[in-house]
């Protein structure tokens, strides 16, 4: 596939002659400046301020998700030349450049043969788009802002979940020749696996964990990265704005649940979940490999959920003036984009007077990760 193709000289023509402009934006229901002792972490609302440094952009463009409830599936509703200039100009805020050019080639440094990795969100990839997961379009557009801007070869990108099979109507929407390592499938997939290996079996180091891990029955096991994410070099985490049944919500740092593999050579997460899942989310996220090869955290929220009724399914936001988010959020710190979530969903829960659900695992990751009892993030939140 030619890297300036039909789809890159149409974004690139739309954007050329309407151009676009960016305003502070009011549709977020937080505040700017952020200390995260406790509950007291508080981002959002925009400001003018474009030079100044910040650990967080929250883009918004109420075109990049039509309100029009009767398209289905939801990701049809989904404009994808918007959620371009939207990536676009957030990278532009959080790296400081003048530029589309010049902020993602900021992002890293690329030496072609380097394997770059994209983790989306899939949890919900059996319900066929009828509940959330990482937006194909969203994807498209970070792979062809790698791509265009940064000159990363297709081959050289892999998107992957070893919890998650990734079926064919999701990559039919991927417009890009990239790799795709899943949880196998079809029994001559998972034959080979066990007779051969493949990308999702365990590499050789395991992760530390605090608390004994057990399996189904009661056996001890190891966590291990995949090979797949032990062979990377560079990592894009891409989690989505979600409720979950037993925390607050599952962002950033969990959605590397999968991105683990076990000495049984399984790759469910369900060994995490239960008594110690806040221990287990930080026990993953403080993997050195993993903390070094993450280069950015991207998260879809042009859709989101927040309840505990309607699990997975696409919701109206209160604090987004009862309409859906419509938004995309930028960060170089997992930490820093799940403390943002936290405040966007536990807004959203006590404006519906739900109660308060676990997150648990911020605190000890405050503690763990950065080895500070307070934090102090910046966000800046901008509307096209």
């Amino acid at each position: 596939m030619a890297i300036f193709n039909r789809r890159d000289f149409i974004f690139t023509l739309i954007a050329f002659l309407s151009g676009f402009t960016i305003k502070p934006s009011r549709a977020f229901p937080l505040e700017s400046k952020n200390k995260s002792a406790g509950s007291s972490f508080s981002p959002g609302r925009g400001e003018t301020a474009w030079a100044e440094k910040a650990d967080l952009i929250a883009i918004r463009a109420k075109d990049a998700f039509s309100g029009d409830d009767s398209i289905h599936p939801y990701v049809n509703r989904i404009n994808q030349e918007s959620v371009q200039t939207m990536i676009d100009a957030g990278l532009e805020r959080l790296t400081g450049q003048k530029g589309s050019r010049a902020a993602w080639r900021s992002l890293f440094n690329y030496r072609k043969g380097e394997r770059v990795l994209i983790k989306p969100n899939l949890n919900w990839i059996d319900c066929a788009f009828q509940k959330i997961i990482t937006s194909p379009q969203v994807v498209n557009s970070l792979i062809r802002g790698l791509i265009l801007h940064h000159g990363i070869k297709e081959k050289d990108i892999t998107l992957y979940d070893v919890s998650r099979p990734i079926p064919s109507f999701y990559r039919k929407r991927i417009l890009y020749d990239i790799h795709y390592v899943g949880q196998p499938v079809s029994y001559y997939q998972r034959g080979r696996r066990k007779f051969f290996g493949d990308w999702t079996r365990p590499s050789p180091k395991p992760i530390e964990t605090t608390f004994p891990v057990k399996g189904n029955k009661g056996e001890p096991l190891k966590c291990y990265l995949p090979r797949i994410v032990a062979s990377g070099d560079h990592l894009i985490n891409m989690p989505i704005v979600k409720a979950h049944p037993f925390l607050l919500f599952s962002g950033a740092m969990k959605n590397h649940f999968g991105s683990i593999a076990f000495s049984d050579k399984t790759t469910s997460p369900s060994p995490f979940h239960g008594l110690h899942i806040d221990q287990f989310i930080v026990d993953v996220n403080t993997n050195e490999h993993l903390k070094k090869i993450t280069r950015l955290v991207l998260c879809d929220a042009l859709v989101g959920t927040w309840s505990d009724d309607h699990l997975g399914e696409p919701e109206r936001f209160k604090t987004f003036g009862s309409a859906f988010p419509s938004s995309l959020f930028v960060s170089w710190d997992p930490l820093a984009m799940d403390f943002y979530l936290r405040e966007i969903i536990s807004k959203e829960r006590a404006a519906r007077d739900l109660p308060f659900k676990s997150d648990a695992f911020l605190s000890i990751a405050k503690e763990r990760i950065s080895g500070k009892d307070k934090l102090l993030f910046k966000s800046r939140s901008f509307e096209l």
